[in-house]
């Protein structure tokens, strides 16, 4: 399925989840901060941002982000909630 994202809005995927040492049980965080994310698709009205970028972003959980059904790594966000695109020197 191909998703696309409307207006300002971006999907992005988690790609810094951290690993958990065997034997012990992860419970997930409902927080994102610091971890680090890459654009997977972008809506039409998005301008700073590529397919591809890491970024780094802002909000709190469940008001400014919307995971996706069926998936544990895909969050929908406004583009203005990106603080940082890190780039390659």
């Amino acid at each position: 399925m191909k998703i696309r994202p409307r207006g300002k809005f971006v999907l992005i995927r988690i790609i810094d989840i951290g690993k958990n040492p065997e034997g012990t049980i992860a419970i997930p965080q409902q927080s994102i901060e610091g971890k680090v994310f890459e654009v997977e698709a972008i809506g039409p009205d998005v301008d700073n941002l590529e397919i591809g970028d890491r970024v780094l972003m802002i909000g709190r959980s469940g008001t400014d982000y919307y995971p996706l059904p069926n998936s544990n790594n895909l969050l929908i966000i406004e583009e203005s909630h990106v603080v940082l695109v890190f780039e390659e020197e």
